[in-house]
């Protein structure tokens, strides 16, 4: 009797254990809703859409602002800023993507995880280049707006604001609003943080 009751004991230790990892682990991976970008009427969502989707629309991949573009990436594991997006002359965002597979993959099989979209032109590799400045982000183009007015626009909780940046968060996804000293918008970042990222 008291042998059964000890196993059913471990039993349901483990099992509640088991859900406590499941919870953990869907959370992880699928907690929030994806901020939405639309770029010249291409949806973009970030952790579902690869790069070869949006290559097949038109756009061509080029250096991110800092680094060369890579052209594979490990197995079960993500980048930082790995290259942009170009399209009629125009840098469109730069990306970070993620390689959920066991082994080494061409950059185009990879999917998104995060777009850094500039305003007021930028630098790819020390050379200047005119920016997309019309992408359609979390509902609106912030092109222009000042920090009270995307406050206004916004649906999300903001998790984080001080003179640089306003940042909302719906799960484990985020969006941020990044100023220069003179207050004026920068830049537009979308993806899911690393510490989200589950590629195992």
């Amino acid at each position: 009797m008291r042998k059964s009751k000890v196993i059913r004991t471990v039993l349901g230790i483990i099992i509640l254990g088991a859900i406590v990892f499941a919870r953990a682990y869907f959370r992880v991976t699928n907690s929030g809703k994806p901020v939405s970008i639309q770029m010249n009427g291409v949806e973009v969502k970030v952790n579902d859409t690869k790069v070869q989707e949006l290559v097949d629309k038109g756009y061509t991949l080029g250096n991110g602002s800092l680094y060369e573009l890579k052209d594979t990436v490990e197995a079960k594991s993500y980048t930082s800023e790995v290259g942009c997006f170009i399209k009629e002359h125009q840098k469109y965002a730069d990306f970070a993507v993620a390689n959920h597979s066991g082994s080494s993959e061409d950059i185009k099989t990879c999917k998104i995880i995060s777009m850094e979209f500039f305003y007021g032109g930028e630098f790819i590799m020390g050379k200047t280049i005119s920016t997309y400045e019309d992408a359609i982000i979390n509902g609106f183009n912030p092109k222009g707006m000042t920090k009270d007015q995307i406050k206004a626009k916004l649906t999300q909780k903001i998790t984080e604001e001080d003179s640089k940046k306003i940042r909302v968060e719906d799960g484990d996804y985020y969006c941020q609003y990044n100023f220069s000293t003179k207050g004026k918008l920068y830049s537009v970042e979308v993806g899911i943080p690393g510490s989200k990222i589950k590629t195992s």
